[in-house]
């Protein structure tokens, strides 16, 4: 019995020996985050910049606000913005103007990506814009850093990410074990993993506590 332990406790050590050492590397650069600080970051459509009451058209004057359920009104860096949320659709309109500038064309999306990466704390992953191109809904910015800045075109949201966001994207799916991409086979082999683990356990306080029990040979 105590040598079948044994063999099982060698065998099982073996077989985690990968899944354990990914999860404990993994699970270090997790706790220490070397530089990870702009991966995840969200960056903000909307500027700091001070608005000067007279120069703004009160809200009842925009057409799109009639029936809106929000209205935000912020500076950026096409100028003053409502950003109007209406119960099927949000709507942007130059608080100055009245002029309605959702979808975001080419230019516009360009110089909301710029300024949001202006005021990034990783201004590295950005530098200067290497091109600019528009989906439907979305506004596709990628910078020389190697960041891509997602603009939403009909409400200002930022998206972002980057080669770095990739790798610790591929980090997670290898801390949790999802190596194949098949998530009935990843979760099979998350389950044997578990349960490898307590086989470890549980053969290795057994084989401690037999080694206790057996008689010590005498002193001479």
């Amino acid at each position: 019995m105590l040598r079948r332990t044994a063999r099982l406790h060698r065998i099982a050590g073996l077989a985690l020996l990968a899944p354990l050492l990914a999860w404990t590397a993994t699970g270090l650069l997790f706790l220490v985050k070397p530089g990870w600080g702009g991966a995840y970051e969200l960056l903000d459509p909307f500027g700091d910049g001070a608005l000067d009451p007279s120069e703004l058209l009160p809200l009842a004057a925009i057409q799109e606000a009639q029936g809106a359920t929000a209205v935000e009104l912020r500076a950026s860096a096409l100028g003053p913005l409502f950003r109007i949320h209406r119960r099927d659709q949000v709507v942007l309109v130059h608080a100055q103007t009245g002029t309605v500038l959702s979808p975001l064309d080419g230019r516009a999306v360009e110089a909301i990506a710029r300024d949001a990466a202006s005021r990034s704390t990783a201004a590295d992953r950005y530098g200067e814009v290497r091109s600019a191109d528009l989906t439907a809904s979305d506004g596709v910015v990628r910078f020389a850093g190697g960041a891509v800045v997602r603009v939403g075109r009909h409400d200002l949201a930022l998206a972002q990410s980057g080669p770095d966001t990739a790798w610790i994207d591929r980090l997670y799916e290898l801390h949790y074990l999802r190596w194949t991409g098949i998530e009935a086979l990843d979760r099979a082999l998350a389950i044997a993993a578990i349960g490898g683990t307590w086989m470890l356990a549980f053969a290795g306080v057994f084989l401690l506590r037999r080694k206790r029990a057996s008689p010590q040979p005498a002193l001479r």
